[in-house]
């Protein structure tokens, strides 16, 4: 969720004072607006029996929920986004829910995501194979953070294709970022954290021409290896390139660089 911070100044003058209703006077939109930009606590803590019409603007609102707030009272179709320090069960009831959070935990294969579900972030915790499947094969989702424990793990050739547009991971081989690229084919933004090259012989070289912004995190992989393996590759229509790399040999580092920007992704701005 974005941040906001806001100061209201109550003034502490007498009641013909036009300062003493300028929150009032806010229109309903505005506040519903303003709103979104809060958890459902704090809106309550903050906003709540102030009087009657923010009350109600209130109870209009759609909401952010976290589980570490259970005193909060809701309906569950008026959830927009929800964060969890539990597995969830069932989330058949939050039919509005476009964001789901899961830290330190994950979900098990029978768990449906609700249909209105558009991003999901996982941190600090494990994801099998199976968990990433069901997370590629969903229809709706098109923004994926995984922030992993452990190196994902890729399953068998047997999953359709997904709509991410937008994909973090910060635990991958190269070897498995190469194979997971075969199933996202409208993906547009890619932010990765590679650990490694696998022994297994890389087999998909398709390209996928929708990514134009690429963040790239490499560990353990020579600067030349990430070039001719997986920059010059797969990302023809490149326009945004950002590259971490503890592994560099300068000399061969600059060659590298120079053959990528002029033989391969020629739309990067240089």
């Amino acid at each position: 969720m974005p941040t906001i911070d806001i100061v209201v100044f109550f003034s502490t003058l007498g009641a013909d004072c036009p300062m003493m209703t300028q929150l009032e006077d806010f229109p309903t939109e505005l506040f519903l607006s303003l709103f979104d930009y809060f958890w459902a606590h704090e809106i309550f803590y903050s906003f709540g029996n102030l009087n009657s019409r923010i009350d109600g603007i209130i109870t209009q609102s759609q909401l952010h929920i976290s589980s570490e707030n259970q005193d909060i009272v809701y309906s569950p179709h008026r959830i927009l986004s929800l964060s969890l320090t539990t597995p969830p069960v069932c989330l058949n009831e939050f039919t509005n829910l476009r964001s789901l959070t899961l830290d330190r935990c994950c979900f098990d294969e029978t768990f449906q995501f609700p249909p209105t579900i558009l991003r999901l972030c996982i941190k600090n915790a494990s994801l099998l194979s199976e968990n990433l499947k069901l997370i590629l094969q969903n229809p709706t989702l098109i923004n994926v953070q995984l922030d992993l424990h452990r190196k994902i793990t890729l399953f068998d050739d047997n999953t359709s294709l997904s709509n991410i547009q937008y994909f973090t991971v910060n635990y991958i081989s190269l070897n498995d970022i190469i194979e997971l690229l075969r199933y996202t084919p409208k993906l547009k933004y890619l932010h990765v954290s590679l650990f490694g090259v696998d022994r297994e012989k890389i087999t998909n070289f398709t390209p996928i021409s929708t990514i134009n912004r690429l963040t790239c995190l490499s560990m353990g992989i020579t600067f030349d290896q990430l070039c001719s393996q997986l920059l010059s590759v797969y990302f023809p229509n490149l326009q945004n390139l950002t590259i971490f790399t503890s592994y560099v040999d300068p000399n061969v580092c600059i060659a590298s660089l120079e053959h990528l920007l002029t033989n391969h992704v020629r739309f990067v701005k240089k």
